[in-house]
């Protein structure tokens, strides 16, 4: 696996990380139906792994991590 993929799925990792605890404080247990996010919740997650995966700035990002003008 070369660089590229290995930051994309780290960064995917987080932010559904972040989406499941979202979830997990904001929404009922029956809202999330024995799952670890509700339905909402996981198409969000699904979404952002679609745009995580067609981001045409990875490969850009991994060779200059600091931006200008962030």
């Amino acid at each position: 696996m070369n660089k590229v993929e290995k930051k994309r799925q780290k960064e995917q990792y987080i932010v559904e990380e972040m989406i499941r605890l979202y979830c997990r404080k904001n929404h009922l247990e029956e809202e999330r139906q024995g799952r670890q996010m509700c339905p909402v919740c996981q198409e969000l997650s699904d979404y952002a792994k679609l745009r995580s995966h067609k981001c045409p700035f990875m490969e850009q990002n991994l060779r200059n991590p600091r931006r200008e003008g962030f």
